[in-house]
């Protein structure tokens, strides 16, 4: 009976003992970059921006959502619904339009993103500089 139960715990204590990887994307993956329309009303309708396929810019996103301070089991709820989509990702711009927000909408993850990161993400999404009021 021990020899069964010893290899099932040891999978089970190293599955746990992983790190968790927050995005669900990786290099080879396809993004999806969708923003609000003035006829949106839920997220199925946001609009496409763009589709990025090649393999150095998703890897930028990859590390840069890598390098984020992520909160897990987080009860953040935004007043309205997120300003784009980044494939299974909300991203909010702050009433300051300096910061950015991400939450995931498969789970509870989130991050709150520096200026800086904030500044370098919003420019990865839209190729505009992120202009603070």
């Amino acid at each position: 009976m021990i020899r069964l139960l010893l290899p099932i715990f040891v999978v089970l204590l190293l599955a746990g003992c992983q790190s968790k990887n927050t995005i669900d994307f990786n290099k080879r993956s396809t993004l999806f970059i969708k923003g609000q329309t003035d006829e949106t009303v839920g997220v199925d309708d946001f609009k496409t921006l763009k589709v990025i396929e090649d393999t150095s810019k998703v890897a930028d996103f990859v590390k840069l959502f890598d390098d984020l301070d992520w909160e897990t089991n987080s009860d953040v709820d935004f007043k309205h619904l997120p300003n784009y989509l980044l494939n299974d990702y909300g991203i909010w711009v702050s009433p300051e339009k300096n910061r950015l927000e991400i939450k995931s909408m498969e789970n509870s993850d989130y991050a709150s993103l520096t200026e800086e990161r904030s500044s370098e993400l919003f420019y990865m999404l839209t190729g505009e500089e992120l202009q603070a009021e």
